[in-house]
């Protein structure tokens, strides 16, 4: 097959569209999976694909996050064995001191903490999954929600 000067540039242009298209396709698949947590401070973003302002923010095992939507702090996690029921609690600092939100009934993987605060400042969250008896099966490792950004 021969292919004149017009054809080729052609073939080229299409290649150089490809490759372009690919590296964005792949640059935009890596930072799309970027693990947002609880320590991890904030960098500078690429101009092209900002990070969002109100990030699900998960724990280091990943086993327990929250997202604010402004008036009110959402959260999902991971069914612990044996969970009768989950305690949600809450604080100003990652260290505590630690105050009880709610009770969950261990059918759930999921709630909801409405508060106007979560406007006004970053709020910490830990849960506790209990037996039973009461007896704490399993303790998340707390993660904290920034506050909302419009």
């Amino acid at each position: 097959m021969v292919l004149n000067k017009k054809k080729l540039s052609i073939v080229i242009l299409l290649l150089l569209l490809m490759i372009i298209g690919g590296i964005l396709y792949l640059y935009f698949f890596i930072y799309s999976r970027e693990e947002i947590t609880s320590t991890s401070s904030s960098s500078t973003s690429p101009m092209l694909f900002p990070k969002p302002l109100n990030p699900t923010v998960n724990n280091s095992k990943v086993d327990f996050s929250g997202t604010n939507i402004g008036d009110s702090i959402h959260f999902s996690w991971a069914p612990a064995e044996h969970a009768k029921e989950y305690v949600l609690f809450r604080a100003y600092s990652i260290d505590g001191p630690w105050t009880e939100v709610a009770p969950i009934p261990g059918s759930l993987t999921n709630g909801v903490n409405i508060t106007s605060e979560a406007r006004e400042r970053t709020l910490c969250y830990r849960l506790e999954a209990r037996d039973d008896k009461g007896n704490i099966v399993k303790s998340y490792e707390p993660i904290c929600v920034p506050k909302y950004e419009e």
